[in-house]
Formats: structure tokens, C-alpha cells, sequence
């Protein structure tokens, strides 16, 4: 359902009692001579139209609502939506500067900078068992996000939280940063050897390396490898800490039913105190230019995992919807070309596209695991097939099938408290409005998405990259006529340049909670259709 036909839902619910009404009158009149029933028909038309005209305006209203807007002393800006029936509220902090500045061999500097900020499983204990929420510290290449909740009567407590972590525990001592680390060794290589999730991730990880290199930030794992935690430094996160966890650099979105006198107040006097930057630091890398990798086997004897992967487009790119709908055609053409039925829920999460989506760049991808070996190859063939028929391309039926699709899957999303928060930060930062995405995709053109497949596919260099067996994977490969292949060792360590598996890390006691997981806010997947 897209948000214009939801619209029209809302305003035909709306205007119900109003029209029964007016049904009811007219009826009546008919009781009376011809003149006076369309006298009083025409009056109640316009006397419907007067009416319902502030209810036209209200619920046409906003997808995502206007913010009251803020800004402390030390440029900390304050985005407040006084919503959120529940009782509830979500802060949510977004630090511009990510994973991207990690120092070469460093990979995962920022992940344990975010570790540090809550370091104790104490305190998310005390969020949900007292505050009733729930935090969350998440990394990717462009940011750190803080995403707390918790009952709105306890906003003072919560934003003591938030002072705690980037104020007050500015430094830990040497014990607690060697557990920190030790326990995030410990996940990389646990993750990368028992996690079907983190065998994906690895699989896109070494396509996006095969696409830009060890050197650009989008080759290497925000999480980091364990060869390259174990080389991060205490010096390293408070240099981190000083180039980026800075007021003015950050954005803070809160949705919840909270007085904006008490809740400026809080701000005031529990933020107010964090230290604005001189300078900020911009995201600019130059992309190289590389030459077509050959086909990479990651050797695994358990389970066949695929990805085949282009350069994707930036998060500030003009073309973002265009491109976005065009994740919804290649889908469908993939899926089709592999005869996956539609309504197929057991097959379906196997194969998925993704468009990874960052400052710097991005990644599109054909992902697909839990296959046989043989799966494994014609999802990758025809992986390949879809990229170079699109490039020459698209049908108006695909295209229009796409946009209402890409109009329902926002409309699934558009109205929850993490959504809104992260529309308005969008808003805040890229100048992005979301109540205007609906206008943008559905005054798309078919040339537009046709000239963002041209741009991504017509001679693009492709990654392919599986993971299992490796006899058995070059064995079909090489039936299809794919005899340029490399294989390396499966481990943590995945490189480009120099693949050589990484020597075993000593075993370390686990912390006494699970490192914060990992997520990325601009990974657009393609949702899932609903159970016939």
C-alpha cells in the first residue's frame, strides 16, 4: 500500500460520519418536492466541503512530524517530537565520523570506542530492569549511534546516561580497555567461525574489497579483524575520541511526550558541559581504480554462501530513490531468472539484494547462502545475467511494480519512533525531507532508473565471491567456464592484497555481557513478502 492510497484511507475513515450524514439527509429529502432535495443536496455538499477541510489537512498531515529544533551553546543540536503515547521515550545520538577514519592496520578503533562509552553489563542491566528500555551503541563507516530508551518520567536519569559515557568516563583504565578488547578478539573470531550471519558479512566484506581495495575505508570491517584490534591502543581511542566525539559534530532526535522546559533543562545541565570541537574532520577519500579481481573461493567445508557485488552509489547521491528502486527490479529479476516463486517464504531469504549506502560510497549486491554447491553457482551466473541485462534495459511494468513496492515498504516503516528519529536527523544532516520521498518516487520516470542502471552496470567491474568447499565450488565453476579463480584459507583476516590466513588468537574469557551488535542504518535490504 503506498502512503498516497494510505492517505486517502485515512481521509475516507475521516470523513465517514460526515458523509453517512449527509446519505441520511438526502434520503430523507426525497420525501419532499424535486427542488427542495437538490436545494438541500448542493447545501450539504458545500457544508461537507467546508467541513471536511481541516480534517483533509489532518490527516494529510506529516509522515514524520516537525521537530521542535535546538541547539545548546556547544552546537549540540536537539531535535524534539512530543509524541509517543506509550509513556516512553527515544533518545537517539547520531556522532558524525565512523569507521572510515580508523588509522590503517587499526580497523575497529571506533567499535571499541563505542564499547568504552558503556563499558559495564551494569548499566544495561539498570536501563531495562529500571528505566525499562533498552541501549544500544552501534558503528558503521560514517557514525556512532547512541539509541536509548526508557519510561519518559525517568529523562533526567537517561541523560545523566548520556553524560556518563561522553563526558565524565572520558578515560578507563588499563584493565577495563585489555577486557574490552580481549572480549572483541574474542567475538571476531567466534563470529567468523560458528555465525551464518557473519559468514554473509565476511562475504560482502572481501566483494567490497575486491571493489575498493584494502586501503579505501569501504575494504576494510568497522568491527575490525582480530589482528587489528589487538594493535589498537589506549592512545588511539582518546585520539579517536578528541577528533570525533564532539558535540557539534552530532545530532540528538527524541520522540516522547516530555515538556520541552524539563526536557531543555536536562540537556542543559547534563550536556551542556561537553566539549565542542575546533575543527571537523571531512569524509574525503579518493576511490581508486582497480582491475577485475578473479572469481574468490574462501575454502569452508560447511554451508555455500555467494555474493556478487558492483559499486553502489552514495548516500548523498540525487539518484538515492532512483537507485532504490532499482533494487526492487533487480530483485524480482534475479529471483525469477532461479524460477523462486514469489510466495516462496522458504526460499526466499536465501537470495537478497542489498545496497549498502555510505558518505564515501556504496556497495550493490546479490547475496545468497544456505545452497548447495550447485545453488551456489547458478545464483552467482545468474546474478551476473541480471546485472548485464538490466545495464541494457528495464520494462514500464517493472518499473511501476517497483515504485508501488518501494512506497509500501516505507509506508511499513514510516511511523515508529526509531524511523521517525532517523528521519529527522536525515533531515538535519543531508537536508533530506522523508515527507517528500513519497512525491520524489512517484514522480520518477523510467529514464531516471534506467540512467542509474546504466551508470552502475554498463561495464561494471564485478565481484564474485563464495564461501565453501573449495573442490567442489571450483569443480562447478570451471563446468561453467570460470577457470580464473583464487582460493584462500576461511579466517577472520580477509584481505585482498595479501590473503593468508591469520595465526590463532589465544583463547580470552568472555566479558559478562555480549559485545553491543553491530548494525548499519543505511543498508537498505528488500523486505521480506508476507506469508500467503
Amino acid at each position: 500500500m503506498t502512503i498516497f492510497n494510505q492517505h486517502l484511507i485515512n481521509l475516507q475513515a475521516a470523513s465517514q460520519p460526515i458523509v453517512a450524514a449527509t446519505n441520511f439527509v438526502i434520503r430523507s429529502a426525497a420525501h419532499f418536492p424535486p427542488s427542495f432535495a437538490t436545494r438541500l443536496a448542493v447545501c450539504l455538499v458545500v457544508m461537507f466541503a467546508a467541513l471536511s477541510h481541516p480534517t483533509i489537512m489532518q490527516v494529510t498531515a506529516q509522515v514524520v512530524p516537525e521537530a521542535r529544533r535546538e541547539k545548546l551553546l556547544n552546537g549540540l543540536t536537539i531535535l524534539h517530537v512530543p509524541q509517543n503515547n506509550d509513556g516512553n521515550v527515544l533518545m537517539k545520538l547520531r556522532v558524525g565520523g565512523g569507521a572510515a577514519f580508523d588509522l590503517t592496520n587499526k580497523e575497529g578503533t571506533a567499535q571499541l570506542l563505542a564499547d568504552t562509552l558503556f563499558p559495564d553489563a551494569e548499566t544495561f542491566d539498570f536501563v531495562r530492569e529500571e528505566l525499562g528500555g533498552t541501549l544500544d551503541v552501534a558503528v558503521d563507516y560514517d557514525t556512532l549511534t547512541i539509541t536509548l530508551s526508557g519510561r519518559a518520567s525517568e529523562i533526567e536519569r537517561m541523560v545523566e546516561l548520556l553524560r556518563n559515557a561522553l563526558i565524565t568516563n572520558s578515560t578507563i583504565d588499563a584493565a577495563t580497555f585489555r577486557r574490552l578488547r580481549d572480549a572483541r578478539i574474542k567475538a571476531a573470531n567466534d563470529a567468523a567461525t560458528t555465525s551464518q550471519f557473519a559468514a554473509r558479512n565476511l562475504c560482502t566484506l572481501a566483494a567490497q574489497q575486491q571493489l575498493y581495495g584494502e586501503a579505501f575505508p569501504l575494504g576494510r570491517t568497522p568491527q575490525g579483524t582480530p589482528a587489528s584490534l589487538a594493535r589498537v591502543e589506549p592512545a588511539d581511542l582518546i585520539f579517536a575520541r578528541e577528533r570525533f566525539l564532539n558535540p557539534n559534530t552530532s545530532v540528538l532526535a527524541v520522540i516522547g511526550n516530555i515538556e520541552p522546559a524539563r526536557l531543555r533543562r536536562a540537556l542543559r545541565q547534563f550536556l551542556g558541559s561537553w566539549r565542542m570541537s575546533d575543527r571537523v574532520i571531512p569524509a574525503t577519500f579518493a576511490r581508486p581504480d582497480l582491475k577485475p579481481a578473479p572469481t574468490l573461493i574462501i575454502d569452508r567445508p560447511q554451508g555455500y554462501e555467494v555474493c556478487v557485488a558492483v559499486r553502489g552509489i552514495a548516500f548523498r547521491d540525487r539518484d538515492l530513490y532512483a537507485a532504490h528502486t532499482l533494487d526492487f527490479i533487480a530483485q524480482d529479476r534475479w529471483r525469477t531468472s532461479l524460477g523462486i516463486d514469489k510466495n516462496a517464504v522458504t526460499q526466499i531469504p536465501n537470495y537478497t539484494v542489498t545496497h549498502s549506502l555510505h558518505d564515501i560510497g556504496g556497495i550493490f549486491s546479490f547475496n545468497a547462502g544456505n545452497l548447495t554447491h550447485t545453488e551456489a553457482a547458478l545464483a552467482a551466473a545468474r546474478a551476473g545475467a541480471t546485472i548485464k541485462a538490466l545495464a541494457t534495459g528495464i520494462t514500464a511494468s517493472e518499473f511501476e511494480a517497483a515504485k508501488q513496492s518501494y512506497l509500501a515498504y516505507l509506508q511499513s516503516k514510516a511511523r515508529t519512533p526509531l524511523f521517525i528519529a532517523d528521519a529527522l536527523i536525515d533531515k538535519e544532516t543531508y537536508e533530506r525531507d522523508f515527507n517528500a520521498t513519497a512525491g520524489t518516487i512517484r514522480n520518477l520516470t523510467l529514464t531516471d532508473v534506467q540512467r542509474v542502471a546504466r551508470n552502475l552496470f554498463t561495464d561494471a567491474n564485478i565481484a564474485r565471491v563464495f564461501i565453501g568447499d573449495a573442490a567442489m565450488l571450483k569443480t562447478e565453476l570451471a563446468r561453467a567456464g570460470d577457470a580464473n579463480v583464487q582460493v584462500i584459507a576461511f579466517s577472520p583476516e580477509i584481505g585482498v592484497q595479501n590473503m593468508k590466513a591469520a595465526p590463532k588468537q589465544a583463547t580470552v574469557k568472555p566479558t559478562a555481557t555480549p559485545a553491543p551488535k553491530p548494525a548499519n542504518r543505511r543498508t537498505f535490504t528488500l523486505p521480506l513478502p508476507s506469508r500467503p
